[in-house]
């Protein structure tokens, strides 16, 4: 999943939290890393501002819906790109083992 935001007058931004959904017998998890990439000016390339590196499940658990916070030194952006990467493959445990996991989305707050 990637998302590009445009803003038409800078912003300081600290938190970003994606809602996520984790239903892990459909094979929907948590994504593997969350980067955040951004511009102090609409000229200038797009920077890594900060990734965070999100654990995989060890065992199968209860679905739920839940924000995951991705929180940087504050920075004023111009321009930002949030990047959440699917799981590659699939826990041994699980009985979709190696495939690629499904990644749902469906809320981003910036603070």
């Amino acid at each position: 999943m990637e998302l590009n935001l445009n803003f038409k007058t800078p912003k300081t931004i600290s938190i970003v939290s994606l809602r996520i959904m984790e239903e892990l017998t459909t094979g929907i998890f948590p994504p593997q890393a969350i980067e955040i990439w951004g511009k102090t000016n609409a000229n200038g390339p797009f920077k890594r501002i900060h990734i965070m590196k999100v654990p995989v499940p060890k065992e199968t658990r209860f679905h739920e819906l839940y924000a995951i916070d991705v929180k940087f030194k504050p920075t004023l952006f111009s321009e930002m790109k949030i990047i959440a990467k699917p799981l590659e493959k699939i826990p041994k445990w699980h009985e979709g083992k190696d495939k690629r996991a499904f990644l749902l989305v469906d809320e981003i707050f910036l603070n």
